[in-house]
């Protein structure tokens, strides 16, 4: 995700291509007045890090299938591929607390604030981050740059879907970053053969030399028809017989 600026409002036109067909005060026009309002809560919950889980679900909940859809796309391009809820951002602060971690492609930087203010140094940066960001990731050229740069003040490096925020960078040139540096590298997005990151980082781990294992605990909240996990990428050096190859613990 290099810069959304042009599409932040494609929601709002996309709401109003449901009406084309449709009479003034008629029950789609009823439905997509409602659905603007949920859709524009849902944008300014996230982007200040007041949305709870509970009211998250409630809205997603609430939409049908095209609303849904133009309300998923429009908090990817608004807020953050996460679901960053209030409850998600409590918990996985909780495990990472006094460390240090990098996001990678951070987008409008939604995480950085309210990380920070859990006890977790967040550091968030964008390649052209967008100039009204509430909290602006700091600019850099190149993601692999800027995990040698901070290698040695990091505790952890953290990526959403990889495959729509890392531009050109290559998911498993990341991963194999991470593992020169002894980083773990953790993951939120659908494993292998779904949109959200590339077949070869699932499928050269064994000959690279990283393991992608499951965090249950800290899956984010997700949005219908997505499956949305929390993965870590770490050298396998450190995978000791008879560990769970399936499970990660902080």
């Amino acid at each position: 995700m290099i810069n959304q600026t042009d599409d932040r409002d494609g929601w709002k036109k996309a709401l109003n291509y449901l009406l084309r067909y449709e009479r003034e005060g008629g029950y789609r026009s009823q439905r997509v007045k409602r659905a603007r309002n949920l859709i524009r809560e849902l944008l300014q919950k996230g982007s200040t890090g007041q949305l709870t889980t509970a009211r998250f679900e409630e809205i997603r909940d609430a939409l049908d299938m095209q609303e849904h859809r133009i309300a998923r796309d429009a908090f990817f391009t608004n807020v953050h591929s996460t679901v960053c809820t209030t409850d998600w951002m409590d918990s996985f602060a909780e495990a990472l607390h006094g460390k240090t971690v990098l996001e990678i492609g951070a987008n409008r930087g939604s995480l950085m604030m309210p990380m920070n203010k859990r006890g977790v140094k967040w550091i968030g940066v964008q390649i052209n981050p967008d100039p009204d960001c509430l909290f602006k990731p700091i600019p850099v050229i190149d993601y692999l740059d800027a995990v040698k740069a901070y290698r040695k003040k990091i505790d952890f490096i953290y990526l959403s879907w990889p495959s729509l925020n890392l531009g050109r960078t290559s998911e498993v040139g990341l991963a194999e970053y991470a593992k020169v540096y002894d980083i773990p590298l953790i993951v939120v997005c659908e494993r292998r053969n779904i949109t959200s990151s590339a077949n070869e980082l699932w499928d050269e781990q064994y000959r690279r030399g990283y393991r992608l294992i499951q965090v249950g605990d800290h899956n984010p909240p997700r949005w219908r028809g997505l499956q949305d996990a929390m993965w870590v990428s770490v050298d396998e050096k450190h995978l000791q017989e008879g560990d769970d190859p399936n499970k990660f613990s902080f």
